[in-house]
């Protein structure tokens, strides 16, 4: 699951980012609104697409983008605006974990490792957090990911924020 470093624009007010979009009085069947949260997630996706290409260096541009992308399942796309995101920061903890959970998702396990170890190098360091994430699942049965868990202190919640 993705960490925001940084509060997410799409999770204010009634946008494409909301839990529902029911508007008052008005349910929406399960299957319509679950369509139209897509069809605002692919409009963001599309709009923060061509802010990034305007300003490519705007971190909370390509973050937002990020997560659509996440939330929309296009896992590839999501993992090359997570990797110009450490590119542009990369001493940030949050960045690096969330590289390492694109990393996962697209069954690149090795890579992975080395991002979430940088992460944790960084200060990213939440275990139950990490053991627990889905977007790590694929990593679990690996020895490299249990070392690395075992390394951290029991019980640690911080993650560099």
């Amino acid at each position: 699951m993705h960490r925001n470093s940084e509060k997410d624009p799409t999770q204010s007010g009634r946008g494409p980012g909301m839990d529902s979009v029911d508007p008052p009085g008005f349910p929406i069947p399960g299957d319509l609104g679950a369509h139209l949260e897509d069809c605002g997630q692919e409009f963001l996706v599309d709009f923060l697409g061509e802010a990034s290409r305007r300003q490519p260096g705007n971190q909370e541009v390509l973050s937002a983008l990020s997560q659509s992308l996440a939330r929309l399942g296009r896992r590839f796309e999501g993992l090359k605006v997570d990797e110009q995101l450490v590119a542009l920061d990369p001493e940030n903890p949050i960045l690096h974990y969330n590289l390492a959970c694109s990393r996962a998702l697209n069954d690149d396990h090795a890579a992975a490792i080395e991002s979430l170890t940088r992460a944790i190098e960084l200060g990213f360091c939440e275990v139950d957090f990490i053991a627990q994430d889905p977007d790590l699942e694929s990593l679990h049965g690996l020895r490299s990911f249990r070392r690395l868990l075992e390394s951290l202190p029991q019980g640690n919640h911080h993650h560099g924020e």
